[in-house]
């Protein structure tokens, strides 16, 4: 059997359009299931439907990108890991075994884990620096991160870490560390230290 192909016509308005030949016969059943619905709906899924060569995360990580001269990168060789800029390359790349699963309900396995802590454990710091020194969990927060990011930088085996830290699956450390951050910022708000 051949497949019919659409006229002449049909076809220059669905390439003006930006659809492939393809999908007309999906575009043809949204377009009449989304005329039945509000004129949002229809927006939204002939937009999806005319871009079907999208890239996932195009460009994502570009906004984080930070220009290091070799020089620059000597001396903060020298510098602890919490005085360093952010080099989120450094930390995309991690060794050992790759997990299927978590073994946690509703707990996906993070593609980045490494770069994801040490983004969320320089946002922890930041905002301990809003925090008084004379409120006692600011010292105790502020050594756990540091130790934190230190073993973080040392280690590239997602296991090793875990093993090291000691507190769960790398990616209960994810959830941990972006507790903390909410945390911080609801003690800025309640002031506890001035009862």
């Amino acid at each position: 059997r051949s497949t019919p192909t659409p006229s002449s016509a049909a076809s220059d308005v669905y390439k003006r359009q930006g659809i492939n030949a393809e999908y007309m016969g999906i575009y043809k059943m949204i377009k009449w299931i989304c005329s039945r619905q509000t004129a949002i709906v229809a927006k939204t899924a002939l937009g999806i439907l005319a871009t079907p060569n999208r890239t996932f995360r195009h460009k994502l990580y570009d906004n984080f990108e930070i220009k290091v001269s070799p020089q620059e990168r000597e001396k903060e060789k020298e510098l602890p890991v919490w005085e360093r800029k952010f080099d989120f390359k450094k930390y995309m790349n991690h060794t050992g075994p790759l997990k299927l699963s978590t073994g946690l309900a509703m707990m996906d396995v993070e593609p980045f884990p490494r770069m994801k802590l040490m983004k969320l454990y320089y946002l922890i710091l930041q905002e301990a620096k809003g925090l008084p020194d004379k409120y006692h969990y600011k010292p105790l927060l502020v050594e756990m991160t540091k130790y934190r990011m230190k073993v973080v930088d040392e280690h590239e085996n997602i296991r090793e870490i875990e093993e090291i830290i000691n507190g769960g699956v790398i990616e209960q450390l994810i959830y941990y560390a972006h507790n903390e951050i909410k945390l911080a910022r609801i003690m800025k708000q309640w002031r506890p230290w001035d009862t």
